[in-house]
C-alpha cells in the first residue's frame, strides 16, 4: 500500500529530462553519488542490478523503477547492452518521498511509448508542451499505478522480500540452500513462481548476481588469490567459478582484475 500512496499523493512541480540511454558492460559498474531529481527508469533491454544502503534491486525488462533524489547507489549489469528511457523530475514538497522499489509490468504495455512520446513532446520546449510532458506522465503514474494493484504484495510476497533479505545475509555461507527459504511457501517451484514475477529473475540467479557482485569486489580492491574467493564464495572449484564468472561478464576473473586494478 505505500507504494500506492505514493503515487497517488505524487505532485509534480517539473520535468526536468527526458531520454533514452543505451549502455554496454564496458559502461559498468556505475556509481552515483546523489541523484540531482527523482527518477522514474523504464528498461527495454537487458537487467542491470541497482546496488542501494537498503536492498539491491533488479531493473527487469518491462518493468519501471522509482529512485528519489539524492539518492547513492551502485549499477551493475552483465549482458550484450541494457537500453532505458528516463524521467527526471520534481514534485511538491508536501509530497512524502518513499525507498527505490521496482513495478513489474506485464510485456505487452503501453508505458515505454508513453515514455518515448514524452521525450519528443518535451523537446519542442513550448509552452504547451509543458503542458503536455506533464499530462503524459500522470498517465505513465496510471498505468505504474494499475501494475501495482494487479501484483499488490499479499503476506506471500512480504515473505519474498524476508527470503531476499536472507540471501544478502547469508550468500557467502556455504552451509546455506535455498531450499530453505521455500518452507513458508508448500514448494520450492511456488517460491520460485512467486520470486521470479516479483523481481524478474529466479531465487538462483539472483543469488549467483550477490555473489558475483562480491567476487567483482574483491577481484578489484584486494590481492586474494582467484582460487581463495573461488571457495569464499562457495565454488570448491576455481575452474566452476572462472566459467560463471566468464559467462556472466564476459570476462575472466584475471582479466577483470587486471581491468579494474
Amino acid at each position: 500500500m505505500q507504494i500506492l500512496t505514493f503515487l497517488s499523493r505524487l505532485c509534480l512541480t517539473e520535468i526536468c529530462f527526458v531520454n533514452n540511454y543505451l549502455a554496454l558492460p564496458e559502461n559498468y559498474p556505475m556509481h552515483n553519488t546523489g541523484r540531482r531529481h527523482h527518477g522514474f527508469l523504464y528498461t527495454l533491454q537487458g537487467t542491470e542490478t541497482y546496488r542501494f544502503a537498503d536492498k539491491t534491486i533488479a531493473a527487469v525488462p518491462h518493468s519501471v523503477l522509482y529512485i528519489p533524489k539524492n539518492e547513492d547507489y551502485t549499477i551493475a549489469f552483465a549482458g550484450e547492452k541494457s537500453d532505458v528511457r528516463t524521467i527526471d523530475f520534481e514534485m511538491a514538497a508536501e509530497t512524502e518521498p518513499t525507498r527505490p522499489f521496482l513495478i513489474k509490468l506485464p510485456e505487452a504495455n503501453s508505458v515505454a511509448g508513453l515514455f518515448a512520446k514524452m521525450e519528443a513532446v518535451c523537446e519542442k520546449h513550448t509552452e504547451k508542451s509543458v503542458f503536455g510532458c506533464k499530462a503524459l506522465f500522470y498517465q505513465i503514474l496510471e498505468h505504474i499505478a494499475e501494475a501495482e494493484r494487479l501484483f499488490l504484495p499479499s503476506e506471500k510476497y512480504a515473505k519474498i522480500t524476508q527470503a531476499v533479505e536472507k540471501m544478502q545475509e547469508n550468500f557467502l555461507n556455504s552451509d546455506f540452500r535455498l531450499e530453505m527459504l521455500s518452507k513458508e511457501f508448500g514448494s520450492y517451484r511456488y517460491f520460485e513462481q512467486l520470486f521470479h514475477r516479483k523481481y524478474g529473475m529466479s531465487p538462483k540467479e539472483y543469488l549467483l548476481s550477490l555473489r558475483l557482485e562480491y567476487a567483482k569486489k574483491l577481484l578489484a580492491d584486494s590481492d586474494m588469490r582467484i582460487k581463495d574467493i573461488a571457495i569464499m564464495l562457495g565454488y570448491g572449484d576455481s575452474t566452476h567459478f572462472g566459467k560463471l564468472f566468464t559467462a556472466k561478464t564476459g570476462y575472466t576473473p584475471r582479466e577483470y582484475r587486471s581491468k579494474t586494478h
